[in-house]
């Protein structure tokens, strides 16, 4: 058996402190969702001492729950973090070296660059939703399903970040595949959550739970992509549920630009972003 581990966020590739540890990444931590001994300094620096710290120099993971299985606490080792928007981020692959009682000992590795990330969904990939607890026992078939998450995106990319989309997949009848990883890159680029159709945003809203949520609207439909184009992050924009659900209402689907004339006289022109 493999296993998958949930850690906090760590801004220093999980070797060192978070500095800066003020951000929307860090409201786990600040608010006890996990615990990490949250304490910043003056400048916002973190104090604590957490095995997201050192788990990338010391390479080990405790368990506070009791001694770990050494029959199940073996083979290939997958570390994700909760994103803000309560998705899981694949960010690193080790292996299991040893089991010490209450602690798992990995070999040496480092995290993948930003751009390799992959949102995963607990349901979709382990069957069920992840409550409590920092890891997982996973059968081969759920690592089989990690390791090509991560085997697919190892390979040096181009500044520019761009990605395949449109591939066909062979499930119950065949779908456009869409790309987690650049979705990914397009939302982390964003310096407004806002939608940009109609300036709704889910923090202002309602509050923690829709920091940073937003979802993201291909201004290039999916359906119309041939196999193996191309699509980088300027082919997206940022769109609450509503507006996106509304543009997929059309057939062919109804152009943002147009969304937004429809509503203008509606919410008032000072919600609106500009075009």
């Amino acid at each position: 058996m493999g296993m998958i581990i949930r850690v906090a966020f760590n801004n220093q590739n999980w070797a060192g402190k978070c500095k800066n540890a003020n951000g929307r990444r860090f409201l786990k931590c600040s608010q006890k969702a996990v615990n990490t001994g949250y304490k910043i300094d003056k400048e916002g620096n973190c104090l604590a001492e957490c095995w997201e710290s050192t788990l990338c120099t010391k390479y080990f993971w405790g368990s506070t729950i009791g001694n770990f299985d050494m029959e199940k606490a073996k083979g290939n080792v997958f570390f994700v973090y909760p994103d803000i928007d309560n998705s899981l981020v694949l960010w690193g692959k080790s292996r299991v070296e040893k089991v010490v009682d209450n602690n798992v000992y990995f070999e040496e590795f480092k995290p993948m660059c930003q751009e390799r990330w992959q949102i995963i969904i607990p349901k979709d990939i382990l069957g069920q939703n992840w409550a409590q607890g920092t890891f997982r026992y996973i059968d081969s078939h759920i690592e089989a399903k990690l390791n090509d998450l991560i085997e697919s995106f190892y390979d040096p990319i181009e500044t520019e970040i761009t990605d395949e989309e449109g591939k066909l997949l062979l499930k119950k009848h065949l779908v456009k595949e869409r790309s987690n990883r650049l979705v990914l890159a397009f939302k982390q680029s964003l310096s407004s959550y806002k939608c940009r159709v109609c300036g709704f945003n889910f923090e202002e809203t309602y509050g923690q739970i829709g920091t940073g949520f937003i979802e993201a609207h291909h201004i290039k439909p999916v359906s119309s992509l041939k196999e193996g184009e191309m699509v980088s992050i300027k082919d997206f924009i940022a769109v609450c549920s509503n507006c996106h659900r509304m543009i997929h209402r059309e057939n062919p689907l109804l152009d943002y630009k147009k969304l937004m004339e429809m509503i203008r006289g509606k919410i008032g022109t000072e919600n609106l972003l500009k075009i």
